[in-house]
């Protein structure tokens, strides 16, 4: 099977266990036309089974927790690779950027995102991104200057 057809695949069995699991979420389809060296970065994250996961976690007073990266505030993210489920990465990631563990509750927006090499020569690949929805457990404060509660996820720190 091409990398093309395994990327659909891997995507629509991904969508098919977050539903089974947490029921309907809004799913956002997105095509992005790159050159062909970020192309081929798609493609070799697709043949890892790479997707992107990323946490919008609360606190008890319902705050969310955002994250220093690059000189901006955003919500945790990173990536569940080859066999790690999508909700194992989400929480590796939150964990290791935080210091904070979670328990996922639900999801917040799932978008499909078709990667196209933009001299047209190759089929697409796709990419999933989720955003996960959870609920902190007590927060390990190692990494109190990196992280920063507020009352609501500004536009800017969501993918």
């Amino acid at each position: 099977m091409d990398v093309a057809s395994q990327s659909r695949e891997r995507v629509a069995d991904r969508i098919q266990h977050l539903e089974d699991t947490y029921g309907s979420f809004p799913i956002n389809q997105s095509t992005l036309s790159v050159p062909e060296s970020g192309y081929e970065r798609a493609v070799e994250r697709c043949e890892n089974g790479i997707a992107d996961v990323y946490v919008e976690a609360r606190n008890g007073d319902d705050e969310v927790l955002l994250v220093r990266s690059d000189d901006a505030w955003e919500i945790p993210r990173g990536q569940a690779t080859g066999d790690e489920s999508l909700e194992a990465g989400a929480k590796r990631k939150l964990k290791q950027m935080s210091g904070v563990d979670c328990e996922i509750e639900g999801i917040h927006q799932v978008t499909i995102l078709g990667v196209r090499n933009e001299d047209g020569a190759d089929e697409p690949v796709y990419r999933l991104l989720v955003v996960f929805l959870a609920r902190c457990k007590t927060p390990d404060t190692a990494n109190a200057e990196a992280i920063e509660w507020v009352s609501s996820v500004p536009d800017q720190a969501r993918p």
